[in-house]
């Protein structure tokens, strides 16, 4: 339990798979370990200890237990109206999304990735505001360039 309330930094993955089905991976970073608490949408939970450097790896088990890989693509920065058209037309094969959010105990800014896999590809999407309006950035990723995202959510580096 002391690991839970007494981390550094918590990120929460969470996979929405298809009928809404959930499960959420929590990371509870601690200098060199992390405790990963692994929730399923029944409320069953699995603990489990790695070592910090690790734990990007075990959030993308979750995200693409597929092992799917596609070749990193031009990014697009689309408004949300332009995303979820292009979301109806070319994400239809999604298998899974992912959302990664990662918090520090002692920084008040939060660090997102989202991570759409498909049977085929992976898309990463990261937002930022220009001018008070959300700008989603949307590309096609490799297996390694998704891996470091999450590693920069992981350790707070920005995705």
């Amino acid at each position: 339990m002391a690991l839970r309330r007494l981390s550094q930094r918590v990120v929460i993955a969470e996979l929405t798979k298809a009928r809404n089905e959930k499960v959420w991976l929590y990371t509870y970073v601690h200098d060199e370990t992390a405790l990963q608490e692994l929730v399923d949408s029944s409320g069953s939970h699995a603990f489990s200890i790695c070592r910090t450097v690790d734990a990007a790896e075990a959030i993308m088990e979750l995200a693409n237990a597929a092992r799917v890989d596609s070749a990193d693509g031009p990014a697009e920065t689309l408004t949300q109206e332009q995303f979820e058209a292009k979301a109806v037309r070319e994400f239809a094969d999604v298998r899974g999304v992912t959302t990664v959010t990662g918090m520090s105990s002692v920084h008040d800014v939060a660090d997102h990735f989202t991570l759409y896999t498909a049977s085929e590809a992976l898309f990463g999407l990261e937002a930022s505001e220009q001018d008070g309006v959300a700008r989603l950035h949307v590309a096609q990723v490799s297996r390694t360039t998704a891996l470091s995202k999450v590693s920069a959510v992981v350790f707070g580096a920005g995705a």
